[in-house]
């Protein structure tokens, strides 16, 4: 179901999701690697965060998952 939401975003920003996500890179590293400058990275991550809540909170395999999490309740 993650993957499902994920695929849906646009290549930088899917990109950006996953590496901070599922790989765990910091915000500097992230622009590092993107070669971005640090705003573009937290503009764009803090986007696919926003479109990453509102989708999996429509989810209901994702639903108690995001009712878990201070981290995807904050962002709705």
């Amino acid at each position: 179901s993650v993957y499902r939401i994920v695929d849906s975003f646009g290549d930088d920003e899917r990109i950006l999701f996953l590496l901070r996500h599922v790989e765990g890179m910091e915000l500097t590293e992230l622009a590092e690697v993107c070669d971005t400058s640090l705003s573009t990275v937290k503009r764009r991550l803090k986007d696919a965060e926003q479109r990453f809540s509102v989708r999996a909170s429509a989810c209901p395999d994702l639903l108690p998952w995001m009712e878990g999490s201070d981290k995807w309740t904050s962002t709705r």
